[in-house]
Formats: structure tokens, sequence, C-alpha cells
């Protein structure tokens, strides 16, 4: 009998920390599940503490890549997965033991739509303080709990800690699953989900205890830099957002030109850049005049993107468009998007 979930958990020289994350695992209040391990090329024991595991507790079983890297291990793993929903953890990590149950709840109150319940997490350092951005971070993607506060972030930063994310397996199949490439491999996989029509939710409790080493992937790697998370960002606005229509485009300094240039490209200008600087407004960047928020009024766009990379500035921005634009709401008129 198929468990109704399995764990996901892919690594590759994890052996000080994996079997930490795995009695974390066994820790679970809710026992119904499995765990898929990949070993993605394991040069340092880790294979052997997964072969221990598994031979104490059925409930795990172990593959073997080679070395694929991160997209296609996670490929080859789900394709090992029968049961309906795939809960991700990471060989680093410590799952909560009331993690499974929460965000079973979630699912079972959502209906089919439902692709994704995410959980809040708590990024920690052995022997150190978490940075002051992974806190901000972590401030921020603990408070995306709603469909809603999904819909007003998933341009602008990832809004799902994929280790924490349990996710429906019939959702990840008809996307076809994990993509390789020199992108994102988890922001790719939520902007296609939407593009799907799924939904997301969070559990506002902590899921999972995240373990903020140097070496983490989204330092490391550079699949993981910014500019992938702008190009998978510009894509997805191309693809999916009625461009045609006369549109806003906020932002006519660092961040905003490598989306304007993106939508030129594409042929999409926007009807008009904002800006708050006195010395961009009244001049024309590639032809596109620079106007002053009033604009957004005056002129009356049919949506507004957002591209300000300043933290302090989006609560300025979100003050000033529903002072000129009240009927606006974020995630449906207007988006920040990742700089």
């Amino acid at each position: 009998m198929n468990p109704s979930l399995t764990f996901l958990l892919p690594f590759r020289n994890a052996g000080e920390h994996l079997e930490e994350a795995l009695l974390s695992l066994q820790a679970q209040t809710l026992g119904d599940w499995a765990c898929v391990l990949v070993d993605d090329g394991s040069e340092d024991g880790g294979y052997e503490i997964a072969q221990r595991f598994r031979k104490k507790d059925g409930r795990f079983r172990l593959l073997r890549t080679g070395g694929l890297g991160i997209a296609r291990a996670l490929q080859k793993g789900l394709e090992g997965i029968d049961s309906p929903l795939v809960a991700r953890m990471d060989a680093d990590d410590r799952a909560a033991p009331e993690r499974l149950r929460l965000q079973l709840e979630v699912f079972r109150e959502g209906g089919d739509r439902l692709a994704v319940v995410d959980g809040a997490c708590r990024f920690f350092r052995d022997g150190g303080e978490v940075p002051e951005g992974m806190r901000l971070y972590q401030d921020w993607v603990n408070g995306i709990c709603e469909e809603e506060d999904f819909d007003a972030a998933f341009l602008l930063e990832c809004p799902v800690v994929h280790p924490a994310a349990t996710i429906r397996r019939s959702a990840l199949l008809a996307v076809g699953g994990y993509r390789d490439g020199d992108f994102p491999e988890d922001f790719d996989l939520w902007l296609r989900l939407r593009e799907k029509g799924f939904a997301f939710r969070k559990v506002p409790s902590c899921c999972v205890e995240m373990r903020d080493g140097l070496d983490r992937a989204t330092r490391t790697d550079p699949r993981y830099r910014r500019g992938a998370f702008v190009r998978l960002a510009q894509d997805y606005v191309l693809r999916n957002f009625a461009l045609e229509r006369p549109f806003a485009l906020w932002g006519a300094g660092r961040g905003g030109k490598p989306w304007l240039r993106q939508l030129m490209e594409a042929g999409k200008p926007p009807a008009f850049l904002v800006d708050v600087d006195p010395k961009k407004l009244g001049r024309k960047v590639h032809g596109i005049p620079v106007c002053p928020p009033e604009a957004l009024r005056e002129k009356a766009p049919a949506f507004c993107l957002v591209a300000v990379g300043a933290r302090e500035a989006g609560p300025l921005i979100r003050e000033e468009i529903a002072r000129l634009r009240p009927m606006w709401r974020e995630g449906r008129d207007w988006w920040r998007v990742v700089t």
C-alpha cells in the first residue's frame, strides 16, 4: 500500500548532517510516509549513512545517480514516487515534528487546484549568526501564506521555501516535473505551476529549520545568480501578460533598464516609465517617456510592473499606488518584479 506522502531528499557529500535530517523525518507525528533518498555522487560516507537508515527503516528507499546535478537528481527521484504528495527536504535541514500533519490539513481543505503547501522556516547557522539578508528574507517569505500573498510576490522573489514545500504529485507531472538548465530549478517550477493555474498556500508555523551554511548552493552555484531569476520572471511576463495593452513600467534606473530592454526586444514596450528622480522626469529612455507617479492616474494604464530593487522603496511605492489607483490590487493590477 502506497503512503499518502513521500519525502524527496537528494544529497551529495552531506554526511556531516544527513543523519540529523533523517532522524527529524522519523520524529514526524504522522507516520504514513516514505522517503526517496537520491545520492547524487557522494564521496564522503553519506551513502553509507543512507544505507544504514534504509536497512533499519523500510520507509526509506535509496537511489544513486553518479552526479547528475540537483534538478536531474530531483527528477530521477520523482520518477520513483507513486504517492499523491511529494515533500521536499534537504540533507542539512531539520523538519519540525508537526510538519507533515500541518501541511496535510491544508491540502485536505484546499481542493484539487492547490498544488503547493509551503511551510514557514527558520534559518540557523552552526556557531554563528545568520546574516541580516537571510533574516530579512525569512521574515518576508514567512509572511506569504494565503493565495493573494503569493499572487503579489511570485515575480519579486522566490516565494516558496523549496525544502519546506509539499507538492501535489499530479501537478508536478502536469508541468513536466523538474527542468535542468542555467537557472534556479525551484523558481522555474513555481512559475510553471502558476502558469497552469495551480494555487499555493503556506503553513504559518515553522515546518523546517534550515542550516544557512556558507556552501549553500544558493551562494555558490551560478544557476542561482540574480540575473537567472530576472530572466525567468521576464519570460513568464512575456508569455502570460497582456502586453498589447498600454502598461507602465515603474523604474527608469538600474532595476528597470534590463526589464525595459527585454520588453523592447520582444516588441512589447511600456507606454511610459514611472520614476521619482527629478533628473529623469521629462526625459526619454530608448524613446519611452519618463513620467512622475501621477501618470498612473492621468494616463490610466491597464497595469504596472514595478522594477525597483531598493527594499525600502516597496512600502512607499505601494502607498503611492494605493493613493493614485485605489481600485488596483497588488498581484492583479500591479506587481513588483525581481531586479
